[in-house]
């Protein structure tokens, strides 16, 4: 998902963080919270309101997960 995203907007890379998170946790399926962009970054805020951004985000949310899918066929 990450190689995704800053593939398809450029932006620096934060890492990847891993955490006990009440929204991720009681799933028995794999979950993954992301954060593009921050608010707090006024290029960025700009950017959240374009609708076009918001399918670029979507479409490299789409290409991790079948990157991520494509992994799993791979190790059986």
């Amino acid at each position: 998902m990450q190689n995704e995203l800053l593939r398809e907007f450029g932006l620096p890379d934060l890492g990847i963080a891993r955490a006990d998170l009440a929204l991720v946790r009681p799933s028995a399926l794999p979950s993954i919270l992301t954060e593009t962009m921050f608010l707090m970054v006024p290029e960025q805020e700009n950017a959240l309101r374009d609708p076009g951004v918001h399918e670029r985000i979507a479409r490299a949310h789409l290409r991790g997960i079948e990157a991520f899918l494509r992994g799993r066929a791979g190790e059986r």
